[in-house]
């Protein structure tokens, strides 16, 4: 049972209303999400270095066990913090440091690691269409991207 179904609810609800049990069209496309930290915010200035360092971890962890093609982390300042890298810069982020070291300690190999604008209404000098276009790099960079994201 998924962790987000009610308890002893697994028998009583039709099919059609367990949405744990239904394949997500995010996924089917090959697209996960995950929270760095697992608690809201209204600002992300509000995350401790900790917390995203603990998140960063986590997701190292998870990326090695799952494999994608890609993960993208949703907010620069996150990523600087999570993974320690205060120079990171939007956009794919370098395999290795200048000096041949991971530059993410423990990323998996053949991951790619994106750093990406949060859409968040605070983040004035983005635009949807900018925003678009970012999440187009990703997708041409691990293969065609979906007809819905073609512009």
């Amino acid at each position: 049972m998924s962790p987000t179904a009610p308890l002893g609810s697994e028998s009583r609800l039709p099919a059609a209303w367990r949405p744990w049990r239904r394949p997500s069209p995010l996924a089917e496309r090959g697209i996960g999400i995950a929270n760095l930290v697992g608690r809201t915010t209204a600002r992300a200035a509000q995350l401790t270095r900790a917390e995203l360092r603990a998140g960063g971890r986590r997701l190292i962890r998870r990326a090695a066990v799952l494999r994608p093609c890609a993960v993208a982390v949703v907010g620069i300042t996150a990523c600087r913090q999570a993974f320690d890298r205060p120079g990171a810069v939007l956009g794919v982020q370098p395999v290795a440091d200048e000096s041949g070291a991971p530059w993410v300690p423990g990323w998996p190999d053949g991951v790619a690691l994106w750093a990406l604008p949060n859409p968040s209404g605070l983040n004035a000098h983005e635009t949807a269409s900018t925003l678009a276009q970012k999440w187009r790099e990703v997708w041409a960079a691990i293969g065609a991207p979906p007809a819905s994201l073609r512009g």
